[in-house]
């Protein structure tokens, strides 16, 4: 059985006076709990907006590994970036097992 979440939020873009509510950038937050590598294709003509970047942060780990002060590298964490092709219809992306993928599409 394939259980990969996908939650799709908006977020507020930039830091202005008074608050920004111009909705700027769009979070994918994926959740794969199973033991294998999955592929995850999002499609981008759900949005109206052309995103130029996304910028990626892995969370990985043994199903019931916990940071501890014994332990403080039991997870881990990888981030980077990368540009988005101007009009490119799919993000495509791979997720580890047991893992927690955070998408900014900005």
């Amino acid at each position: 059985m394939v259980v990969v979440l996908v939650l799709c939020c908006h977020i507020r873009g930039g830091v202005k006076e008074g608050g920004d509510r111009n909705r700027e950038k769009l979070v994918l937050n994926i959740c794969n709990r199973t033991e294998e590598k999955r592929h995850i294709q999002f499609d981008r003509s759900l949005v109206d907006k052309d995103y130029s970047q996304a910028v990626f942060t892995l969370l990985s780990s043994e199903p019931l590994a916990m940071n501890t002060l014994e332990s403080p590298y039991a997870t881990s964490k990888e981030s980077y970036s990368r540009k988005m092709k101007p009009g490119s219809a799919t993000l495509n992306t791979e997720v580890n097992p047991h893992s927690f993928t955070e998408i900014v599409l900005g």
